[in-house]
């Protein structure tokens, strides 16, 4: 399974399409030079999603790689080459007059175009702790290409921008890397 296979999956998945974004606001988190190859032998400790104004830190062992494309940044172990654990960061602007629960329903929709066999586990609303920031979690398990995966996806909304931070593991490790994603989770900052 290759990284492009991968990513194509989850943009099916993580279109915002039909959920009231407007194409022509995306904005992006990287400067207009391209930036080097990801790698998680080196990384950011942090991130910054300009526009939206949310910071992002990597849990211990982890690193972050911006991203020039709609996936803005990954996190992943250091030194790792695999394609999973990693956890995916996308923002957009979206229209005020939707409601969470309506942007939502359009995400899990889209689940059974990225996922087989999918089965949602859970999704609800869940607190956050952070000031005017709506949140929401779907998380399921299904197969990507074949092999068993767990998926999590927080959904995040401050007035006009949407921060979607998704999970993704083999379902054998997924309870040995979802702390990580907890801490990404606790460390936000808006």
């Amino acid at each position: 399974m290759d990284h492009k296979s991968i990513i194509a999956a989850l943009l099916a998945l993580l279109s915002l399409a039909g959920c009231g974004v407007r194409p022509s606001s995306r904005k992006e988190v990287i400067p207009s030079a391209p930036p080097p190859a990801p790698s998680a032998e080196r990384g950011l400790a942090e991130i910054a999603i300009r526009g939206a104004g949310l910071r992002l830190k990597a849990p211990a062992g982890w690193a972050f790689a911006e991203q020039p494309e709609y996936i803005q940044a990954q996190c992943r172990p250091l030194g790792s080459e695999a394609d999973f654990p990693v956890i995916l960061v996308q923002s957009d602007s979206v229209k005020t007059d939707l409601t969470l629960r309506a942007i939502v329903s359009g995400f899990t929709r889209q689940i059974p175009r990225a996922l087989e066999n999918p089965v949602v586990t859970r999704d609800e609303e869940v607190p956050i702790g952070l000031q005017g920031v709506e949140s929401y979690e779907v998380a399921c398990r299904g197969r990507l290409e074949g092999k068993a995966v767990v998926m999590t996806q927080r959904i995040l909304r401050k007035g006009g921008w949407l921060v979607v931070i998704t999970f993704l593991a083999p379902a054998s490790d997924h309870q040995r890397y979802e702390p990580a994603f907890r801490q990404i989770l606790a460390s936000l900052a808006w």
